[in-house]
Formats: structure tokens, sequence, C-alpha cells
């Protein structure tokens, strides 16, 4: 189980090194249940930053990360990332996010000879379901914000025109 530990460490580590910091020890990993537990997430100070927005992380955790693949249907049904637990205390950061960003960029149009598995994985990205289960948010110290759960689902451009049709 180990050598599978190591191979999702790092592609977590590809994925979200850029947002928070993951030791391999974090990680229970279950191929059979499709299922990656990571806990004690902490988060980088820029992590908001990398995302466009114009905050600093003071300090940030996530008491756990889990992830759950269906690997059976893996184009028809989300990968679903579950955030319990996540705290963060930020503060105004003035500074052009956007050039400051080191979040990974889109592949280039001369990378158009992709493999099968980054076909999947493009495909994976793009169905994923994330769902918060316990925000808290301290802006400089002064404002609170608290979540019990939210999911944030992709929305297809299908759906959006068919909500548009449907209100006209």
């Amino acid at each position: 189980m180990q050598h599978l530990d190591g191979a999702v460490h790092r592609l977590l580590m590809e994925r979200l090194g850029y947002l928070c910091t993951i030791e391999r020890d974090q990680l229970t990993t279950s191929l059979w249940r499709g299922e990656t537990t990571v806990a004690s997430v902490t988060i980088k100070r820029d992590a908001l930053l990398a995302l466009g927005l114009p905050y600093a992380v003071v300090s940030g955790h996530a008491a756990a990360v889990r992830i759950v693949v269906p690997w059976a249907s893996l184009r028809s049904q989300p990968v679903v990332v579950t955030i319990r637990g996540l705290e963060l205390a930020v503060e105004s950061h003035p500074t052009d996010a956007a050039a400051t960003s080191s979040a990974p960029t889109e592949p280039s149009a001369a990378a158009a000879s992709t493999s099968y598995f980054e076909r999947l994985a493009e495909s994976v990205l793009h169905n994923l379901v994330v769902d918060l289960d316990g925000l808290e948010v301290l802006f400089e110290e002064v404002l609170v914000l608290r979540l019990r759960r939210c999911t944030v689902r992709p929305v297809s451009p299908t759906a959006s025109t068919n909500t548009a049709q449907r209100k006209g």
C-alpha cells in the first residue's frame, strides 16, 4: 500500500502543492473503494493569491480532506472532494493577484497530442464536486464567516442555457 500512497501523494502535490502542504504519512488510501483521506492539511500563505483572490492566509488548516473516485463510472459520476473543518485567518493583500499567481496554467495548444490518461484526468477535473463541511474564515481579525455546509458543482453550458430559457 505504500507504493499506492506514494503515487497518490505525488499526484496530489502536482495538483494541489501550490495551495497546501501534504506529507505522505498523512495519507490513507483504499484503491478498491476509490478513496483517499488526508488528515490535518496545512494551507499555504499564498493559496488564496494563487486562486486570484486578494488575500494572504495568516493561518489555515483543514481537519481532513477526503477524495472519492468512482472508478467504475469515471466519465459519468463526479469525483467528490470533501473538505472538513476548514479554518482560515486571512488578511488583505493589495498586490496584483494575477501577477503573483503560482497556480498551474492550462496546457498550450502546442500540447495537443495528449495521452488517454491525460484526457481522462481532464474529464475528471471538469466533473469535480467540492463539498465543504464546516468553513470558518476570519478576515483581518474583525469579521468571521461561518458556513456549516456548502457544495460546489460544475455547471455545464447546456444547463445554464436551459435555465435561461425557463426564466425567459
